[in-house]
C-alpha cells in the first residue's frame, strides 16, 4: 500500500475515532438526577439501584468504513499491523455501545480483560492501609478557574504553546485533546490542593509530552491513540507521579485506583448499591458512588450483575509496566506518541529503522543515565514487588 493511501486510512481512523465519542456515548445523560435520588434514598435507609439512560447515536456508517478498511490492509506490513489493531479495537468499542445489558459484561471483558488474583491482591494491600480520613480525603478547596491558572503557569513554564479551557461538556476532571493542543478542565468540579499538584504532572508530563510526540510522526494515529494506549498512559502517569513525589502529596489517588479494581470485582457479582455499600468502607461516600459509576455505567439496569472492566488499567497497567521495565523495556519508547502495550514491539521497530521518529519531550528523569533505576525504585515498584 502506498503512503498516500495510509495517510488517508490514518486520517479516517482518526475522524471515526472521534466520530464514535465512546466515553459520552458510555456516560448517563441522567447522571445528576440518579445521584440525587440514589443519595435520598441511602439516607431514609432505602436501596436504590441508578437506572442509567445513555445518548443513542447511529454507529452503522463507523462500522461499515472499519470493515472496509480493515479488508485492505495487510497484517504482515508493521504500520498497517498497528492500523488493524485499532480497527479491530474501535469495532470492539462499537460493539459494547450498541449492545444489551445481557452482553455488555462479555463485550467488555473482550476489549479490557477482567480483575484477576495478583492484581486484587495488590489492590487490596492499598485499600487495607490504615488511613487517617482527614489526611487521605481533604477537602477539594481549588475551583476550577485555579486550576486552570495552575495548568497554564505549568504550560507557560516548560514553552509549550497549549490553551487551558474551562468546559461543562467533559465527564472527567480534566481532558487534553492532541489535535486541538487543549487541555479542558471541568468547570462544575473541585480539585483538592494535592490533587492540583498531581495534575501538573499527570496531564502535563505525561498526557500533553505523549501528545506531541505523536504529533510528530508521520502518521495522526500516533497523536490519537493506538489501540489500548489508555492503560499505557495512566500506567506511565503514576510511575511519574510516583517519581516525582505527587502520589505521596495526594495519597487519595492510591486509594482511587485501588477502589477502581476492587469495585469492578464487586460489580461484576454485585448490584450497584451492595458494591457501594462495600466501597464506602474504605473512602467517602461521594468518592466511593463516583467509583460504583464509572465501574456499572453503560449498563442501563444497575441492579443487575455486570461491569465495564476498562477501569481496571490503573492497577493493571503499573503491574504490565514494571513486568515491561522487568524485561529490559525502554520507557522512551512509550513516550515516542500514544502508545499501548500490545504494539510496543512494533514500536519499538519502526524506531529503530528510524520510521518513526524519538520523543522530544520526556519527564526529566529520563534523560538521566541511571532513569532504568530510578524507575525501579519507585514506590509503587517496590510495592509489586514486594508482594511477588
Amino acid at each position: 500500500m502506498t503512503n498516500d493511501e495510509l495517510k488517508r486510512i490514518d486520517a479516517k481512523i482518526v475522524d471515526i475515532t472521534r466520530g464514535i465519542d465512546f466515553i459520552t456515548l458510555l456516560t448517563p445523560v441522567n447522571q445528576a438526577a440518579e445521584k440525587e435520588k440514589f443519595f435520598k434514598s441511602f439516607h431514609n435507609g432505602f436501596e436504590y439501584n441508578p437506572v442509567f439512560e445513555f445518548k443513542e447515536k447511529d454507529l452503522s456508517d463507523f462500522r461499515v468504513a472499519l470493515v472496509d478498511m480493515r479488508n485492505t490492509l495487510d497484517e504482515k506490513e508493521p504500520i498497517e499491523r498497528l492500523f488493524i489493531h485499532k480497527i479491530v479495537f474501535l469495532l470492539g468499542q462499537i460493539d459494547l455501545v450498541e449492545c444489551e445489558d445481557r452482553r455488555f459484561t462479555k463485550l467488555s471483558e473482550k476489549l479490557y480483560g477482567m480483575p484477576d488474583k495478583k492484581g486484587l491482591d495488590f489492590a487490596m494491600k492499598i485499600l487495607a492501609t490504615e488511613v487517617n480520613r482527614a489526611t487521605f480525603f481533604p477537602e477539594e478547596t481549588v475551583t476550577p478557574r485555579e486550576m486552570a491558572e495552575i495548568m497554564r503557569q505549568r504550560l507557560k513554564a516548560l514553552k509549550i504553546p497549549w490553551r487551558v479551557e474551562l468546559s461543562n461538556k467533559i465527564v472527567s476532571k480534566i481532558n487534553v485533546s492532541g489535535r486541538d493542543r487543549v487541555i479542558l478542565v471541568n468547570a462544575g468540579l473541585n480539585y483538592t490542593p494535592q490533587e492540583a499538584e498531581r495534575h501538573k504532572v499527570h496531564e502535563i508530563e505525561v498526557h500533553v509530552f505523549r501528545g506531541m510526540n505523536g504529533d510528530h510522526q508521520p502518521f495522526s494515529i500516533f497523536r490519537e491513540g493506538l489501540a489500548g494506549h489508555d492503560e499505557a498512559e495512566e500506567a506511565l502517569a503514576i510511575l511519574v507521579e510516583d517519581i516525582l513525589g505527587c502520589l505521596e502529596l495526594d495519597l487519595r489517588q492510591i486509594k482511587i485506583y485501588a477502589g477502581r479494581y476492587f469495585a469492578i470485582h464487586l460489580a461484576l457479582a454485585n448490584s450497584f448499591f451492595d458494591v457501594f455499600l462495600r466501597v464506602r468502607e474504605y473512602m467517602p461516600d461521594e468518592l466511593a458512588y463516583r467509583i460504583v459509576e464509572r465501574v456499572k455505567r453503560g449498563l442501563k439496569d444497575t441492579s443487575a450483575h455486570g461491569a465495564f472492566t476498562r477501569e481496571l488499567f490503573y492497577i493493571r497497567g503499573i503491574m504490565r509496566l514494571e513486568k515491561f521495565l522487568e524485561n529490559g523495556g525502554d520507557l522512551c519508547s512509550l513516550y515516542a506518541g500514544k502508545v499501548g502495550f500490545e504494539d510496543i514491539k512494533i514500536v519499538e521497530k519502526l524506531l529503530k529503522d528510524k520510521i518513526l521518529n524519538p520523543p522530544s519531550h520526556m519527564p526529566a528523569f529520563l534523560y538521566a543515565q541511571d532513569h532504568r533505576s530510578i524507575c525501579k525504585h519507585a514506590g509503587f515498584m517496590k510495592m509489586i514487588n514486594d508482594i511477588y
